[in-house]
């Protein structure tokens, strides 16, 4: 499904390579029934990471340069190992990551309005406008990814709440469908880099705020949109 738009995606990944960034990991996108429908698409899809997409922590991301923001409250696993499918289970994933973090996954969009399509989305590499990683971690021994909840909060109030069972049940299970979904295209997952497992809540749009998002024990992340 959708292999012209992830050739699409390949060649902009390759240019953007080639003019100097650098792969750091994946997001994966529509991990819940109504954003797979919305999108018109029976599975999740993926994108790429580039290190250019990556935010420091307090991050202040332009605003003026989209149509619309979005923010979506993510796990981030990092690797510590190689994850290559076929057969890749959750439990897999589990064995393989070095640690989970919280994050936000900020997609810019030049039209208002959604995207007509999952392939859209994919042809743009998940319309990534920026990534923010928490600063700490937990091993997945420490911090069950299903069982996560998080509070997103700006503009004087809570704008969002969400848990990880809403990313395909459990975010180790999106993580496991990415590693298998690559393996069609002879790619894997590698030591070291992360990977957005899904948002945990719809995707919220914001204008100019401060927004805050809290993972409980697994910590906070912060970003301004001005």
């Amino acid at each position: 499904m959708f292999e012209t738009a992830y050739r699409e995606q390949e060649r902009l990944v390759a240019r953007l390579v080639s003019a100097g960034d650098r792969v750091r990991g994946w997001k994966i996108g529509a991990t819940s029934g109504a954003v797979r429908a919305r999108l018109k698409t029976s599975e999740p899809f993926y994108a790429v990471l580039l290190q250019s997409n990556f935010l420091p922590g307090e991050a202040v991301v332009p605003g003026a340069g989209w149509a619309e923001v979005l923010v979506e409250c993510e796990i981030a696993f990092v690797l510590e190992r190689h994850l290559e499918g076929p057969g890749v289970t959750p439990r897999a994933v589990r064995e393989r990551v070095a640690e989970v973090r919280p994050a936000f996954d900020v997609i810019g969009l030049v039209h208002g309005g959604p995207p007509e399509g999952a392939a859209d989305v994919i042809r743009s590499n998940g319309s990534c406008a920026g990534v923010v990683l928490g600063a700490t971690g937990l091993p997945v021994s420490q911090c069950d990814p299903a069982e996560v909840e998080v509070v997103l909060r700006g503009e004087g109030c809570v704008m969002a709440r969400g848990a990880g069972a809403e990313v395909m049940g459990d975010p180790c299970a999106a993580v496991a469908w990415l590693a298998n979904r690559l393996a069609q295209s002879h790619q894997r997952i590698l030591a070291g880099q992360v990977v957005l497992s899904g948002s945990m809540a719809a995707a919220t749009a914001v204008a100019s705020d401060a927004l805050e998002a809290d993972f409980g024990r697994l910590g906070r992340v912060t970003l301004r949109v001005e």
